[in-house]
């Protein structure tokens, strides 16, 4: 047992792992979430997963894309024709105008377009999008394996946790093994102080350690209500480093500093980052060492830090590191990923925010990863690059623009709407790993348990619930001020629109295009998604197609015209015949089982377990009435009758005079799609009256 294993035990009388259903999952279970028995231990989001395959299907040999030089005989070529009507309003952004392109050509930020997508001043669909979301589907419904992959460093969220399991209140699985990489218990602890130069050696990031003496090369300087001399009075202010003297005082990890060298006092760098809840210290770091080699900064640790390492205050008071740091106070951590590769996380404090050793890629099965030169379903459609290793091809679908095709006057809001577009958060790990169980202790985070054993498994594809009648997210002023950052202002488009949308295809099998059509003619009660805001409620779209024409190639070559009248008048020949709906049914369910033989057709594919987790995101169709409070964000912050709500640890909202609200454990999980679409004990109270919005999970 480990130094910080041992101690931890001591604290909590717990050696043993928690009883419960093993944490690696087989493979004959699928990769599926379990359901959820107690409801105060069900999360909620507007988002859910569909799990992934038990493995990728990758396509044979004979199935790999046709050459491109010509009409193979046994494949379908034509046309799909498509009637798309905007079930709630929707927002595709449009494009900045030339004028406005060159006016703002030098600016930092350029302004985005808040008008949706238009062509020729008319309002449209754009067909890369259309094809985005098409394909999409086809990866999900065809097995094809998850990607592409975001596969930086994940870091440690509400650190602040007990990692004493013990504890239900406030325990958190990731605590233990951030603390225990922290290792804060002995000395010297794994945390080292030093000083951080941009653009030192050949363009890279290093860092020069601080000297060390009597084990230490930083000390806590205590705050105001401590009562040591040379307290600082202001535990809120962000100040720029600056050279102090200290001395150790009488508790040995505290110093008493001053403004002036003094006799027994050394040199140092006084470090003031600002403010957190029941903060008691800033720190005082010790010149650099002499003759000690650099610490050299990989470079994916210096991109971790530009993307998940910077803070909104950081960047607001200039604190953030970059080429042009000059000896920059800075605490790190040096480690090693499982695969044996060094890493150097480094951080304006000393509890900093360190990544998880494994990454989203790590977490992904290996039968369900890309392989190497193997082709799935959606690439063998839509194409793929030419890679270093696996050839490329050309798609064989081309989406056009939809083109709106009624009189709905205005088709856009009149008003802009302000709203927050946040970014995925698989930090949230609760809800994008696969849970086997329902309790705290039980969880996985990207790390496995909380003694470090158990597999992360991505919970899969990401889809968003339908949310129509969805509450608009942002009403208050105060809080427009506050969150400029993350703000984003639009002129969606309206309920009602339809458009036209043409879609060609060429060299098709029958179930590649049966797997098209199936992606694009859901199952009865279903919708689409498309577009931005879909958390919001934005963005769902009915579907319909109208006609299914395929082309002779070689009819149409024979004759230039055809139905030529006894006056002589003649039309184009296209060689084109419109397909009967038994034959769209035919294609459909030969690709069914092309997914599995044992599927009788599409309809048995549907019916499917994974299937259905994917239909209940789509449905449309008899939603509950308290839908839109069963899928929307978990929040916090101070309602109109100064009620300090957080929705992580309560459900309900009635004042504490009133009853109270019923206790829920932190970080609950989040049940599958199914669940919370037939289960009426999910959570469902409405959001709260904020006074600001302060928070969202």
């Amino acid at each position: 047992m480990s130094d910080f294993s041992s101690k931890l035990a001591a604290v909590t009388g717990q050696t043993k792992k928690p009883s419960g259903p093993s944490d690696k999952l087989p493979v004959a279970e699928g990769f599926f979430s379990r359901r959820i028995d107690d409801p105060k231990r069900a999360g909620r989001a507007p988002y859910n997963f569909v799990p992934l395959p038990p493995q990728a299907h990758w396509v044979k040999p004979e199935e790999q894309p046709p050459h491109a030089d010509r009409y193979h005989a046994g494949r379908w070529n034509g046309e799909i024709d498509i009637e798309i009507t905007a079930l709630t309003d929707f927002y595709t952004r449009g494009l900045t105008s030339f004028e406005e392109y060159i006016k703002n050509a030098n600016a930092e930020d350029r302004p985005k377009s808040k008008l949706p997508y238009e062509v020729n001043g008319q309002l449209a669909l754009p067909g890369s999008t259309l094809r985005g979301m098409i394909r999409g589907l086809v990866e999900i419904i065809g097995e094809s394996p998850l990607e592409p992959l975001n596969n930086s460093q994940l870091f440690f969220r509400t650190v602040g946790s007990t990692s004493n399991p013990g504890d239900r209140n406030s325990f958190e699985p990731h605590a233990v093994a951030y603390k225990s990489r922290i290792d804060t218990l002995r000395l010297p602890n794994n945390v080292k102080a030093g000083y951080l130069y941009g653009n030192r050696d050949d363009d890279k990031w290093t860092i020069s350690p601080a000297d060390t003496k009597d084990g230490r090369q930083c000390y806590q300087v205590p705050l105001a209500d401590r009562g040591f001399r040379g307290f600082l009075p202001d535990r809120h202010a962000w100040q720029k480093p600056r050279t102090i003297w200290f001395r150790p005082a009488r508790l040995p990890k505290y110093a008493d500093i001053s403004e002036q060298a003094q006799p027994g006092f050394d040199e140092g760098m006084l470090l003031c980052s600002g403010a957190i809840p029941r903060k008691r210290h800033q720190w005082v770091i010790r010149e650099e060492a002499k003759n000690i080699k650099v610490v050299a900064i990989p470079e994916n640790d210096v991109l971790a830090y530009v993307e998940g390492g910077v803070t909104q205050a950081i960047t607001e008071n200039k604190f953030a590191y970059s080429r042009q740091s000059d000896k920059a106070p800075c605490f790190y951590v040096e480690w090693e990923a499982p695969d044996g590769t060094r890493h150097v996380t480094f951080s304006h404090t000393y509890n900093m925010r360190l990544p998880y050793r494994h990454t989203v890629e790590q977490a992904v099965p290996e039968q369900c990863k890309r392989k190497p030169g193997a082709w799935d379903l959606a690439q063998v459609i839509f194409g793929r690059t030419d890679l270093g290793n696996h050839t490329g091809s050309r798609g064989r679908v081309f989406f056009e623009d939809a083109l709106k095709n009624n009189k709905l006057t205005p088709d856009v809001e009149a008003k802009d709407i302000n709203i927050i577009l946040g970014q995925p958060k698989p930090t949230t790990f609760q809800h994008y790993l696969v849970q086997r169980r329902e309790d705290v202790v039980g969880s996985i985070h990207w790390d496995g348990d909380y003694q470090g054993k158990g597999q992360a498994v991505v919970r899969g594809h990401k889809g968003y619930f339908h949310r129509p009648g969805a509450p608009a997210n942002i009403t208050d002023p105060v809080m427009l001020r506050k969150r400029q950052s993350v703000l984003t202002t639009i002129r969606p488009g309206k309920k009602g629109c339809t458009f036209q949308c043409r879609l060609r295809f060429e060299n098709l099998a029958d179930h590649e295009l049966g797997a098209l059509l199936a992606a694009i003619d859901l199952p009865a009660g279903c919708a689409h998604k498309l577009g931005m805001a879909k958390p919001l409620g934005f963005g769902s779209m009915q579907f319909r197609i109208v006609r299914v024409n395929t082309i002779d190639r070689a009819a149409r070559y024979r004759a230039l015209f055809t139905n030529i009248d006894a006056s002589g008048k003649a039309t184009f020949n296209r060689g084109a015949r419109t397909a009967e709906p038994a034959k769209i049914a035919t294609w459909k369910d030969v690709f069914a089982r092309w997914v599995a033989p044992e599927f009788s057709g599409l309809d048995a594919l549907w019916a499917a377990p994974r299937m259905a987790e994917l239909r209940a995101l789509l449905t449309w169709d008899g939603l509950p009435s308290d839908w839109a409070d069963r899928t929307r964000y978990l929040e916090f912050g101070t309602t109109r009758d100064n009620v300090q709500y957080n929705e992580y640890k309560h459900i309900g909202y009635p004042k504490l005079n009133q009853g109270g609200r019923p206790f829920m454990e932190q970080r609950r999980p989040l049940p599958p799609a199914t669940q919370v679409l037939k289960d009426p004990r999910m959570p469902n109270d409405p959001r709260p009256p904020f006074v600001i919005k302060e928070g969202r999970s």
